[in-house]
């Protein structure tokens, strides 16, 4: 299980310093944090089940419930009652941010004519890094990953960077996979475009929007949303 906490507020700011003391004792002072879980509450989510095709939108931590959607699509054998293509537009600060894709890293890279179709476009609003793709963002994050968890593994040696091998993109499937997906820094996303050139790949198939993030960005997608509508109804 893995949890995902956003710092925002006092309390989330205590919780992230209690965990960094603990991490930053040694192995042998370190001690378990205790942690209660209730719910799940509600009825769980399947809207997404209605849609031949979904165009994801998240800001941020608001990747979360996404990424539960795609594992559960990528875990289930029946995949006729799940949408067969999905463009996943995720928005965030800093490179580093795209730490929170790596529990599905595996579909980004190895995608085949079997599972779903996944597309996913990045937008970095706070750099500028013009040259790097999807493949450097992926090996710098997962090599970030394996380095913290020795770390912290009790009586695992430090790592260094060279030991950990990078991703294998040594076959055609691979790169054709890495090649479609986008990296845009410096600026953020147009969703009447994102929208609009979405419907036409999938060639007015049923196409479901789901928005997780700041509350100015699901006005943003919202107002996309009504105005492609609209056009439809015109044309």
């Amino acid at each position: 299980m893995s949890v995902m906490i956003k710092c925002q507020g006092w309390w989330t700011n205590t919780l992230y310093d209690l965990i960094q003391t603990e991490l930053n004792k040694g192995a042998d002072k370190r001690k378990g944090i205790p942690v209660a879980i209730e719910g799940p509450y509600g009825p769980a989510a399947l809207d997404f089940l209605k849609y031949d095709s979904v165009l994801m939108v998240a800001g941020g931590s608001g990747i979360t419930p996404f990424l539960s959607i795609l594992a559960e699509i990528d875990s289930t054998t029946n995949r006729n009652k799940f949408p067969s293509r999905i463009e996943l537009v995720h928005v965030i600060k800093r490179a580093q941010d795209i730490c929170l894709l790596h529990s599905i890293a595996h579909l980004l890279v190895n995608q085949t004519s079997e599972k779903f179709h996944l597309k996913l476009k990045l937008f970095v609003t706070q750099e500028t890094q013009p040259g790097m793709g999807i493949t450097e963002l992926l090996n710098d994050t997962l090599i970030a990953i394996v380095l913290r968890w020795r770390r912290l593994k009790k009586g695992v040696r430090p790592t260094s960077q060279t030991e950990i091998k990078p991703l294998d993109l040594s076959s055609a499937e691979t790169k054709n996979a890495l090649e479609e997906h986008e990296v845009h820094f410096g600026g953020r996303p147009n969703f009447k475009d994102i929208l609009g050139k979405f419907k036409n790949e999938t060639s007015g198939s049923n196409v479901g929007v789901l928005v997780c993030g700041p509350e100015s960005m699901k006005e943003s997608v919202a107002a996309a949303c009504q105005q492609e509508s609209e056009c439809s109804k015109l044309s």
